[in-house]
């Protein structure tokens, strides 16, 4: 499909991983048809406004321009809700292109808003992409991440002691598709209590984008401290292993019997 922009329309940029949304929508073109448009570009005597979506950041577009010298002829906008992408003590994501949602802002005594931050080298988009869309997988990892920034940036950050969530519920419906376009998380704390060594919560999570709601999340969990749930977790895990082991024994002696029979 080409390309042909409107006059004083703005051209967004998405990461390579989106091709699929940038071949069927005017005004979408990916980073790499960028950097050869750049690569090639005349003085038109109009700038053209560019602004980043999924997968790129403003300060990358800033660069490549700047490195093609082009900054009279393009000007980059600013998306209407910014914050810097989530660090991986709010996330617990380890690698960066991982990390879905920005720092959260608070909003009232128990909503607050966070940005969806999709990297095209995210791990949900590394088999293969279906449409035009952001995989739902994707967006319930948003979310997922979204009550764990909140909680370590307003709940967790005066205490020094490791913590380890337990998700109860989560219960997902989906709306809309959500593309590689601004889109942004809703969070309202509907319930929590608060212990010494445990934070407990029920939230409702929505994943909204160009004024719709596309997913809405029910979710509830308990932020234990390390030390507990490590305890726990042992017991747990030898008591299942005890169990599976007892279970194959009494497998392999009823398949001795058959065969002695036989």
């Amino acid at each position: 499909m080409s390309h042909n922009r409107p006059e004083n329309c703005i051209t967004v940029i998405v990461a390579d991983m989106f091709k699929n949304f940038a071949d069927s929508n005017e005004n979408v073109l990916t980073y790499s048809c960028l950097v050869k448009q750049l690569a090639k570009h005349q003085p038109s005597g109009q700038a053209i406004k560019m602004i980043a979506g999924q997968g790129v950041t403003k300060e990358e577009l800033m660069a490549l321009i700047t490195r093609y010298d082009a900054q009279q002829d393009y000007i980059l906008m600013t998306p209407q809700f910014t914050l810097p992408r989530a660090g991986c003590e709010y996330s617990h994501k380890h690698k960066q292109q991982n990390i879905t949602v920005s720092l959260a802002q608070k909003l009232s005594e128990n909503s607050y808003k966070l940005a969806l931050t999709f990297d095209g080298g995210n791990e949900f988009f590394q088999d293969h992409m279906t449409g035009q869309h952001i995989q739902g997988m994707a967006v319930i990892e948003s979310m997922r991440q979204a009550f764990l920034a909140v909680t370590e940036q307003f709940f967790l950050a005066d205490t020094d002691e490791g913590y380890y969530f337990v998700i109860h519920e989560m219960a997902t419906r989906f709306e809309r598709f959500v593309f590689p376009v601004e889109a942004h998380v809703h969070y309202h704390i509907e319930e929590q209590r608060v212990k010494s060594g445990r934070y407990y919560a029920q939230v409702k999570v929505t994943v909204e984008q160009g004024g719709n709601t596309c997913a809405i999340s029910n979710i509830s969990f308990t932020a234990y401290n390390s030390e507990f749930i490590a305890e726990k977790e042992s017991q747990i895990a030898q008591a299942t292993l005890n169990t599976y082991l007892t279970e194959l024994e009494e497998t392999a002696q009823h398949f001795e019997a058959s065969h002695a029979a036989a």
